[in-house]
C-alpha cells in the first residue's frame, strides 16, 4: 500500500473546530462525565478568584430548563481589548485556547482549572452561553452559540458598584459524539 503523506492533506482546524471534532481530548468523555467536567471548569474559575482572595461568594444554580449558572463576586474578567486577538479579553478567553495570564505569578499562586483553555472548551461544547461581567462600574455581556459569538460585547454603565462574573450555559444539550 503506497499512501503518500503530503502537506495538502493536513487539516488546520480552529480551536473551536478541534474541540468539537475531538471533545474527548478535552473533557475525557462525551457522556455525563464530560458534562460534569464542563460544569467543574465553570466553577473552578470562581474558585481561583476565591483562592486568590478576590471572591467570597460563589453561587451555582441548576435551572429547570437544564441550564447551569455560576455567579461570583470576584474581580470580573477584563473586557479591555486584547492585542493578541484584537478582540475583548472576555471574547478571547471564551473563544481562544490559552488566552489567559495563568502563567503570570502575579495573578494566581494556585489554579484549579485548565490553565488557559477551560472557558473556550466549555463554550465550544455548549449549545449556548451567556456571560455577564460586572467590572469597574460597567455591566458587560455577550452571547455565544456552540463557541461562536452571536453578539458583540455589550457594555452599559452600572448605577450600582458590583464586581464579578455570571456564566449561564446550556451544556445539558451537549451532544454525544
Amino acid at each position: 500500500m503506497n499512501v503518500s503523506y503530503r502537506a495538502e492533506i493536513i487539516q488546520k482546524l480552529t480551536a473551536r473546530e478541534a474541540i468539537r471534532k475531538r471533545p474527548r481530548m478535552y473533557v475525557g468523555a462525551t457522556n455525563g462525565q464530560g458534562i460534569l467536567y464542563l460544569v467543574c471548569e465553570l466553577i473552578h474559575n470562581s474558585i481561583e478568584e476565591a483562592l486568590a482572595g478576590y471572591c467570597n461568594q460563589i453561587d451555582v444554580d441548576l435551572n429547570y430548563d437544564g441550564s447551569i449558572a455560576v455567579t461570583d463576586n470576584g474581580r470580573g474578567i477584563s473586557t479591555e481589548l486584547y492585542p493578541k486577538t484584537e478582540k475583548s479579553f472576555l471574547e478571547s478567553v471564551m473563544t481562544t485556547m490559552f488566552a489567559r495570564d495563568c502563567g503570570s505569578n502575579e495573578r494566581y499562586k494556585v489554579t484549579g482549572g485548565w490553565n488557559g483553555f477551560g472557558l473556550a472548551v466549555v463554550n465550544a461544547l455548549s449549545e449556548w452561553v451567556k456571560i455577564t461581567v460586572w467590572r469597574e462600574g460597567k455591566t458587560s455581556s455577550q452571547k455565544y452559540e456552540r463557541g461562536i459569538a452571536l453578539t458583540e460585547l455589550e457594555v452599559i454603565p452600572s448605577t450600582e458598584y458590583r464586581a464579578g462574573n455570571a456564566a449561564r450555559t446550556g451544556i445539558q444539550r451537549y451532544r454525544s459524539l
